[in-house]
């Protein structure tokens, strides 16, 4: 049951961040939320990295549902473990890079928080799947 709740946690904050960056592909002016937030809107010939962003968020979403039994699919436990420990490491980066490195206050108010939460529910997602 705490598998099922924290891999559901995390999925639906990293499916939140890939509506974000959708959101910055097709040009909203929220830029000021990620990647350093130094520009509202994201430039045109920037935008790809928003959708891979986006992309990678959407399989991660979907890889964490997979975790927590909540999509029945079966993947070699071993490459899941490995995906889970590389997302930890993404987001304890994310955790330092925003507190450390943006200047951008909008970016820190946010993602601070919601890279600390997808961190810790993406350990406890690693801890109970073990």
């Amino acid at each position: 049951m705490i598998l099922f709740a924290v891999s559901l946690i995390c999925a639906i904050i990293i499916f939140g961040m890939s509506i974000l960056h959708f959101c910055l592909l097709i040009g909203l002016p929220i830029g000021e939320y990620v990647l350093g937030g130094k520009d509202k809107i994201i430039p045109k010939q920037k935008r790809f990295v928003n959708a891979i962003f986006m992309i990678i968020f959407i399989l991660l979403g979907d890889f964490y549902l997979i975790q927590g039994k909540i999509i029945p699919i079966n993947i070699n436990q071993i490459f899941a473990k490995i995906v889970m420990f590389a997302v930890c490491l993404f987001l304890g980066y994310a955790i330092i890079g925003n507190t450390s490195f943006t200047q951008s206050k909008k970016e820190k108010f946010l993602m601070i928080p919601l890279s600390t939460l997808a961190f810790v529910t993406a350990i406890l997602t690693l801890i109970y799947s073990w």
